[in-house]
């Protein structure tokens, strides 16, 4: 949306007909979540950004990390209910940034810890939801009665639930941000699976029964999440059992992380060495990145 107001577009058909300009049959609606690379091609194409650009303003980061592309159709089984299908918002943040951030969109954050307040689920004019697209391609107003979602009162958030959102917060920033360039897909959700079993063993016991599970998962679910396999396992299941063993997933990746700086480290170090004594400094590629 915030593409498409810097580019004049103003309805949702102007959007389709910029993108799908060179294509035989112009679809009736633009999916939220690009289903095929051509599609992200096609958006980079018509805005001048990079596919990177793109699939950074989608959950293609986050999908990717668990070897659950958006671009076979699988990411919405996956993501399920932890992604609202409308858009929620703290009404100062739309006033002051101009634009959605796309981490309201995951149902675990509840507020904006920015200016602790709870974030709005539909307008307060006419009680209807945001949706992320619409006719009306405007930021901060109502597709349904036009007026300016800046002005919608927020509750102000407890302290608790401020605390959560933070944690939580971090995490999802994390996952959506782009993998390391050197990632390959399914190495991720892997190491996590690994991760998150020697933490339980740590911090409860070497039974996965002592860790009392949440009736919404179940041993089985638990074995395939620290196997890291994917299969029926969906992005709640990690979210229940990150809560259930207090864990965080940037704490847990953070030391694989690490340990990977350090291997690209030794070989850049090593590929330097025998140039006749000159003193090269390694130069590490970027880790913000992934070719995918």
């Amino acid at each position: 949306m915030r593409v498409a107001m810097a580019l004049g577009v103003r309805t949702e058909r102007q959007l389709r007909r910029l993108l799908y300009a060179h294509a035989t049959l112009i679809p009736s609606a633009i999916r939220d979540v690009p289903q095929s690379s051509e599609a992200t091609e096609a958006f980079a194409r018509a805005t001048a950004l990079t596919e990177w650009d793109v699939e950074d303003m989608t959950f293609h980061h986050l999908c990717w990390r668990f070897e659950c592309s958006a671009y076979r159709g699988n990411s919405i089984r996956f993501l399920g209910d932890t992604v609202r299908p409308y858009l929620r918002f703290c009404p100062r943040c739309v006033d002051e940034d101009g634009y959605y951030r796309l981490i309201w969109r995951m149902s675990d954050i509840e507020g904006c810890v920015i200016h602790d307040e709870y974030l709005r689920e539909a307008c307060a004019f006419c009680g209807h939801r945001i949706p992320p697209l619409s006719p009306l391609l405007r930021i901060g107003v109502c597709p349904t009665c036009r007026k300016d979602l800046r002005l919608c009162p927020s509750d102000p958030l407890r302290s608790d639930q401020k605390s959560r959102s933070e944690t939580i917060g971090a995490d999802l920033t994390y996952l959506l941000g782009r993998p390391r360039h050197d990632q390959k897909a399914g190495e991720f959700r892997k190491m996590l699976g690994a991760a998150m079993a020697r933490y339980r063993r740590t911090r409860w016991s070497n039974k996965r029964t002592k860790v009392h599970c949440p009736p919404q998962l179940t041993t089985r679910t638990i074995a395939a999440m620290e196997r890291g396999v994917g299969g029926t396992v969906t992005f709640t299941d990690y979210m229940v059992y990150r809560d259930r063993l207090r864990c965080r997933f940037v704490d847990l990746c953070g030391e694989w992380e690490r340990s990977k700086d350090v291997e690209t480290r030794a070989e850049v170090s090593g590929s330097t060495q025998g140039l006749g004594g000159l003193s090269i400094e390694p130069v590490l590629p970027d880790t913000t990145r992934q070719e995918s």
